[in-house]
């Protein structure tokens, strides 16, 4: 975990559990050769979950706030910067607009998001807006799902639940069983090209990896055969 979250976990006083390393890992490299298995290897540092999932460090930092500091459902669409102050314009679910003053500002979306949905006064540099909306956003082109099952099989296989396919549409999958192991899952991250189609030359696109069935039809299927054998999908 990193340093600085680490120190928010304590002092906030969040349990943590470890994120389940043990085990061999499956890599495919190509579709014509069959997925290696490799021996899993330590972490060194370990990495770190926190029980209740990071939704759970979100709510305890928000329950910390006073209620009046909270706008849901509100959408930031201006920032002016004034001689002592930062103006943050928001725009509710409702239309209605509201002006806030704060001292400082912390913009958490990625820059081409920002320089794309957002105004500024004084205007953004053109460099500075031309980086911005040349920044890449990690993790866009991805789509992530969770399977659940009974139990997680895989250890009695084993497996550590690791697995990459250079092939897809599953590019890496890992155990993302919860602490007390009442909801074993996996959880796959599905990657998309741009402009990349199925073989019958339908186009393809991150929600129909995940969610259509020509999903299941082009697995890794040497990844995926232990699922298919023993366990059993609760979701």
């Amino acid at each position: 975990m990193q340093a600085q979250l680490a120190a928010l976990v304590g002092e906030l006083g969040l349990p943590t559990f470890p994120q389940n390393s043990d085990g061999d890992v499956v890599f495919q490299r190509m579709s014509r050769e069959a997925p290696q298995r490799y021996r899993g290897m330590t972490q060194e540092p370990q990495s770190m979950r926190l029980v209740g999932g990071m939704g759970i460090l979100v709510r305890v930092i928000a329950s910390s706030l006073p209620a009046e500091s909270l706008r849901l459902d509100s959408r930031l669409t201006r920032l002016t910067l004034t001689d002592d102050a930062v103006e943050a314009r928001f725009v509710e679910a409702g239309g209605t607009e509201e002006n806030v003053s704060a001292s400082h500002v912390i913009l958490a979306l990625p820059p081409r998001l920002l320089e794309a949905t957002m105004s500024f006064s004084p205007a953004l540099g053109e460099a500075t807006a031309a980086r911005w909306r040349g920044t890449p956003t990690w993790m866009a082109p991805h789509a992530k799902f969770f399977a659940l099952y009974d139990r997680p099989f895989w250890r009695d296989a084993g497996l550590s639940g690791t697995a990459q396919s250079m092939v897809g549409p599953l590019a890496e999958i890992h155990d993302a069983t919860t602490a007390a192991e009442r909801l074993p899952c996996s959880g796959s991250s599905a990657f998309h090209r741009p402009g990349a189609s199925w073989s019958d030359g339908t186009p393809s696109s991150p929600l129909r990896s995940v969610n259509s069935s020509r999903c299941s039809d082009r697995r890794p299927a040497h990844l995926s055969r232990p699922c298919s054998r023993t366990g059993r999908p609760t979701l």
